[in-house]
């Protein structure tokens, strides 16, 4: 079989074969260098090979995904790599392995950054920000340019009218809710 790169797909992917023990990558499809920092050429040539830079903690993983034999269906799984740069990066995979023709295993694996960062992060600030608004004694609001309410503390609806909860102030303004007198200060 030989060596092919192809370039830009919105997941990136990576054929490989073992034989005799010997893990040889045969194809890579996509932006790899986006996500290892490695050029596809460096790891058709084995410089450095995909298996060493796997995060020495991950390497359960690197095994399950380089072991001989198939496998009925694809597995979802999320592991580490060390970059050029010595940086650990998240990648989360996909992969596959059948048998070829000559006794050997063919596995693909498909590979996109991690998510789990940017929806820890979304959903922490997202459950912090509201466990703020509800549970603070202060006097909190978030305003947009236009001087909407785009979030409040519970504690300040006690001060406006007509209100009962702090969602309750979202898409408002301060004549809105306030006596005319303190939405002029405010």
């Amino acid at each position: 079989m030989a060596k092919h790169i192809h370039q830009v797909s919105a997941v990136s992917s990576m054929q490989f074969l073992l034989e005799q023990d010997v893990l040889t990558c045969k194809e890579v499809h996509g932006d790899i260098e986006k996500l290892t920092s490695y050029s596809a050429e460096d790891l058709l040539a084995a410089k450095p090979s995909f298996v060493d830079v796997f995060h020495p903690d991950d390497q359960d993983i690197c095994n399950a995904i380089f072991s001989a034999g198939p496998q009925l269906k694809s597995i979802a799984l999320t592991f580490r790599i060390i970059n050029k740069a010595g940086q650990v990066k998240i990648l989360s995979a996909t992969y596959s392995k059948h048998a070829n023709a000559k006794g050997g295993t063919c596995i693909s694996v498909k590979l996109k950054p991690s998510g789990i960062h940017a929806d820890l992060v979304k959903d922490y600030a997202l459950s912090n920000y509201l466990t703020m608004l509800e549970d603070t004694d202060d006097f909190i609001y978030f305003k947009n340019r236009e001087h909407v309410f785009t979030g409040a503390s519970q504690t300040l609806v006690e001060l406006t009218e007509g209100t009962q909860l702090w969602t309750d102030l979202i898409g408002k303004i301060d004549y809105e809710v306030f006596p005319r007198a303190y939405a002029d200060e405010y």
